[in-house]
């Protein structure tokens, strides 16, 4: 967001098919997964043309002593159509200037609906919304910069970032 960019969290539960649309509907620059599922959809982004993808391994953030769960435990993967999210902090752009951002009319997000009656339906977000959004949360919930609050919401849904992400980082907070 910070980088002018607008977010399309996806459900890493969803089929290749799944991505292929959401892909194709949100038309992205860039698409960052986890290197567990990404051969899962690899075909589809190759297909649709995609070619700016960064894997990340969970164990790349992880604390040594952090129990992960079996299905997670898999070695780190490499992959010649994308880059290792580490080796994208070794060499980080510098963001000089803040992108101009009307954000009344430009989008911040782009959710995905559950899809219950067919593929999901992009919902489109404004940075004032979001704005509105979590600037309600910390009122009612108190949210301050000492907090400590545990997520147990996905990211890839409305309100693991609305109720829990973003009114934490607006604050300082800390989020596990």
């Amino acid at each position: 967001l910070k980088a002018g960019g607008i977010a399309v969290p996806c459900n890493v539960m969803f089929k290749s098919e799944e991505i292929a649309y959401i892909v194709a509907d949100s038309e992205p620059q860039l698409l960052i997964t986890l290197d567990l599922i990404f051969p899962f959809i690899q075909p589809e982004v190759s297909r649709l043309g995609l070619k700016n993808i960064i894997t990340v391994h969970l164990k790349d953030f992880s604390e040594s002593s952090a129990i992960i769960p079996e299905l997670f435990c898999s070695e780190k993967q490499r992959f010649s159509d994308a880059v290792d999210f580490m080796e994208v902090l070794e060499f980080p752009a510098s963001i000089s200037n803040t992108p101009d951002c009307n954000p009344k009319e430009e989008l911040a997000m782009i959710i995905y609906t559950s899809g219950t009656t067919g593929f999901p339906k992009g919902v489109m977000i404004s940075h004032h919304n979001l704005n509105a959004s979590v600037t309600q949360i910390c009122a009612v919930v108190g949210i301050k910069s000492e907090d400590v609050s545990f997520m147990l919401f996905p990211q890839f849904h409305i309100a693991g970032n609305v109720l829990a992400m973003l009114p934490m980082i607006s604050k300082g907070g800390t989020l596990v």
